[in-house]
């Protein structure tokens, strides 16, 4: 009877040792867990600042590009209207010149020699 008291002393002493070992790694498993938890709590929030700087960032770009492209636009009216003005002005005075007398005396003139060196 000693011996089966000896026997199963020694099973409960080797099952408690077990059961230590288990507690101590699984406690070593839950003290990784929360550790890579906290890890991952700081890449998450660093990731979330990160993308809204980038969202900020591209919100600014856009509205810069924005206004450069309504300024291009204004100053291209501006240089058309200018052109438009230019061309106006430039045809009024063809109009003016094509009907003076000495482009006509010229024309005719030139003719003359013309004539006169062919024959």
């Amino acid at each position: 009877m000693s011996l089966l008291l000896k026997t199963k002393d020694q099973e409960i002493f080797s099952l408690q040792a077990q059961l230590s070992e288990v507690q101590q790694k699984a406690d070593q498993a839950e003290r990784k867990l929360l550790t890579q938890q906290q890890i991952n709590n700081q890449l998450t929030q660093k990731l979330q600042e990160e993308k809204q700087r980038i969202d900020h960032s591209a919100v600014r770009k856009q509205k810069e590009l924005s206004e450069a492209l309504a300024q291009l636009k204004a100053e291209n009216e501006q240089m058309l209207k200018l052109k438009d003005e230019q061309i106006a002005q430039l045809s009024a005075h063809l109009e003016k010149t094509k009907n003076l007398p000495q482009i006509a005396e010229f024309k005719s003139e030139a003719l003359q020699i013309n004539k006169a060196l062919i024959t």
